[in-house]
């Protein structure tokens, strides 16, 4: 199917009549007003044009079609519920910037603008908000928490077994072996969760500011890293303007504390032995962060395959949560009424 070539277009003004009538009746304290309000939405957006082709007819502007990105990860929605979404919610509409008898965009424009984006601008995109709520005081860098947790791929892990099949697994099914060749993902690897618990996907790790709860940093990587290589990985999710770094055993490695010494930053990783019992009661804001991320963000399970989607994904996931809990902050009855 031939892809339609589109230009910027310019956002349509919500001023006219029809959009005043309908979106007056929506609080003015409402919780996509005041997302709305929180970012300058244009300048996040400046990078994005490029995704726009110079010739064609005009098509959604960049600073509304971040926002409907956003949106998907705020209210965890798909590209198709989206698609139905801003055709029937005006509370949507105002906040991602369309006029109420403006129809938003299609699932395939909105996976389409996701994928010109790309995981390096999205990052971009992440590193920017997280600099706006430093800058605003929402982030205080006086301690940060460091964690993974298991992102279950999207593939079926078990498929039914032949007749002539003996190798077991639960009720007539054999484990799945992503291995070439023909995996659906073949970024997404097997790894563990414990002891007992395995999975195919991949591991989303996070460094989390201990008074806001908002994520500095974040990374995927294949689910078989081990624990030595989460260790890696703190190098990778270490933001240096923390103060003190908290982290579990897993992180408990030499060239850790090698790290965090050269860095000046305080140490406060769980030591597997002899360690200090009130670091660990330090690391909870790190798994209420997991959780937002996890129910009520879309990053429970990997909607994508491929590791640079399930990156974008895990980033949106984490923009949104960072905007739950900076509203919560600077307006919790709001934030809780949402």
């Amino acid at each position: 199917m031939m892809e339609i070539v589109t230009m910027r277009g310019n956002e349509k003004r919500q001023g006219d009549f029809i959009s005043e009538a309908v979106y007056s009746v929506i609080p003015r304290d409402h919780r996509f007003r005041r997302l709305r309000e929180l970012l300058a939405w244009e300048e996040l957006a400046a990078g994005l044009s490029d995704c726009y082709e110079k010739g064609g007819r005009p098509s959604i502007p960049p600073e509304v079609m971040l926002r409907i990105c956003l949106l998907q990860f705020l209210e965890d929605r798909s590209d198709r519920q989206m698609e139905e979404d801003l055709l029937m919610h005006n509370g949507y509409k105002l906040f991602v910037g369309l006029a109420a008898d403006q129809a938003g965009p299609d699932h395939s424009t909105i996976s389409r603008f996701r994928d010109r984006v790309g995981p390096a601008r999205f990052a971009a995109l992440f590193n920017k908000i997280v600099a706006a709520a430093r800058e605003a005081g929402i982030i205080a860098d006086r301690l940060h928490a460091i964690d993974s947790r298991a992102v279950r791929a999207n593939v079926a892990t078990w498929r039914k077994r032949d007749d002539h099949d003996d190798d077991g697994g639960p009720g007539g099914f054999v484990k799945f072996d992503p291995g070439p060749p023909g995996s659906p993902d073949p970024d997404a690897a097997w790894g563990r969760k414990n002891k007992r618990t395995s999975f195919l996907g991949y591991k989303h790790h996070m460094a989390v500011d201990a008074d806001s709860g908002l994520i500095t940093s974040t990374r995927v990587t294949p689910g078989n890293e081990s624990a030595a290589a989460d260790g890696v990985v703190m190098a990778q999710v270490l933001d240096g303007r923390a103060a003190a770094v908290v982290a579990d055993k897993a992180y408990d490695l030499p060239r850790n504390h090698r790290l965090l010494q050269r860095k000046g930053i305080d140490n406060r990783i769980i030591k597997r032995r002899g360690g200090n019992g009130s670091n660990n009661a330090q690391r909870y804001v790190v798994e209420r962060s997991n959780a937002i991320v996890k129910r009520w963000c879309g990053g429970g399970r990997a909607r994508y395959r491929g590791l640079e989607k399930v990156g974008i994904q895990m980033t949106l996931a984490s923009i949104a949560a960072n905007l739950k809990r900076w509203l919560g902050i600077v307006a919790p009855a709001v934030a809780a009424a949402g």
